[in-house]
């Protein structure tokens, strides 16, 4: 993704807005492919994203939740969506998800990568609900969701990030 100076602004729409209307960021989004299987693109999009967060959520905590949050959520109610909406729900988390990192992962200071099998479930949840943040609570959710359709430690280690967003 290109790089791209971050407006100061209160609000995320306006924070991103340089992003979004960037011709080089237009042109990197613009090569999106279409994904072999949707349900393993989602996949794809929550383990990504959740090595996002596990990386840089320190930098901006509240705007990469929701790059892992959103379509957790999306992949949860696909069942229950027209088969025609899978794909343009997906490409549009897509470029959400690169938006928010362009903005607030790339460039940014990287934390070291965990090792290790992660956190215990258990241990996430209460933290994240003793933090009584509604992010950190929706990361967690979301990340041992993911977890529990693949069991990727990505997924514990950004669950036990969540403070950042409690932060």
């Amino acid at each position: 993704m290109p790089a791209v100076e971050v407006a100061d602004a209160e609000l995320i729409t306006g924070q991103v807005a340089p992003v979004v209307t960037s011709p080089a960021f237009q042109e990197a989004v613009g090569e999106l492919r279409p994904p072999a299987a949707i349900d393993a693109a989602f996949g794809t999009l929550t383990r990504t994203f959740a090595d996002v967060y596990v990386h840089y959520g320190r930098n901006s905590p509240i705007g990469l939740v929701h790059a892992v949050t959103a379509p957790t959520a999306v992949r949860s109610i696909l069942p229950f969506l027209p088969a025609a909406l899978w794909r343009p729900s997906h490409d549009a988390l897509w470029h959400v998800g690169a938006t928010l990192f362009t903005a607030f992962g790339q460039g940014k200071p990287q934390d070291e990568p965990p090792t290790g099998a992660g956190q215990q479930p258990a241990v996430s949840v209460a933290a994240a609900v003793a933090s009584g943040d509604a992010h950190a609570i929706k990361l967690a959710e979301a990340c041992l969701r993911e977890h529990q359709k693949s069991p990727d430690p990505v997924y514990l280690h950004a669950a036990s990030r969540g403070m950042y967003a409690a932060g």
